[in-house]
């Protein structure tokens, strides 16, 4: 090392006699030996937390302060609906089945049998399992879990999805069934093409002749179910239009 040498400075400790009636035993040196060396490698608190040693618990009511309810220039980082199904989910299903461990004593192998369990749909067990994760990806952003070790939670499987009830297109039968009990079907179907993009002249819908007197109740119900549509829509700045185009729209008390 270039003309440097290295100190090495050695201490000693006396675990107890060698000699004489009260000598130790070989077995009794080491059991003696590994108390004291215990003393010295003790991790810190900060080590043991580091570990995963955290109470489950405890993780999560860091996580809804620092990420389920926490505000950002006065806005929520979550979404209102969002928030409620977080809270909702931990609060009566994750942390009284969970609450009481330390984050490195949940097992993969355990989850997937409590999902398996006490869930009755496949998106109501993807969403506890994406939640659960979620805390031990934060855990490890903070500092409560050791870096590069595996979440626990991303080896718990759930299989394929399945729904509780079959997913078809319904009946011309019982698609007059559902309309018959709305107030206004016609206000559905406007909204669904909105929605959807969808062109009612080429859909083999019944369109409603322009200067006909159905005409403006039915333009008027587009015009809403677009405004109602627009309202949701953060960016105010963006306009949208309802009619045909080169046409102003009919205001309200003008005939067809």
């Amino acid at each position: 090392m270039s003309g440097r040498s290295i100190r090495v400075v050695s201490k000693f400790h006396t675990v107890g006699p060698s000699k004489g009636d009260d000598r130790l035993s070989k077995k009794q040196a080491e059991v003696a030996r590994d108390k004291f060396v215990a003393t010295i490698n003790r991790p810190t608190i900060q080590e043991k937390v580091v570990d995963g040693l955290a109470l489950f618990s405890k993780m999560v009511e860091k996580y809804r302060a620092a990420h389920v309810e926490a505000e950002a220039a006065g806005r929520f980082l979550l979404a209102k609906p969002t928030r409620d199904k977080y809270i909702i989910h931990l609060e009566q299903r994750i942390v009284p089945q969970w609450g009481d461990r330390r984050l490195c004593e949940i097992k993969p192998d355990e989850v997937q049998q409590w999902l398996f369990k006490t869930c009755d749909s496949w998106h109501m067990m993807k969403d506890l399992r994406g939640i659960m994760s979620g805390i031990y990806t934060k855990a490890e952003e903070w500092g409560y879990w050791p870096e590069r070790r595996r979440n626990p939670i991303s080896r718990v499987k759930i299989g394929e999805k399945w729904s509780v009830r079959p997913e078809r297109i319904l009946t011309e039968e019982e698609t007059v069934k559902v309309l018959a009990r709305l107030s206004d079907p016609n206000l559905l179907v406007l909204e669904t093409a909105i929605a959807t993009g969808a062109d009612l002249r080429n859909s083999g819908a019944q369109v409603v002749p322009r200067g006909s007197p159905d005409w403006y109740p039915t333009h008027r119900a587009a015009l809403l179910a677009r405004r109602h549509r627009r309202s949701e829509v953060e960016d105010q700045q963006t306009t949208a239009h309802v009619g045909i185009p080169g046409r102003p729209l009919p205001r309200e008390g003008r005939g067809g």
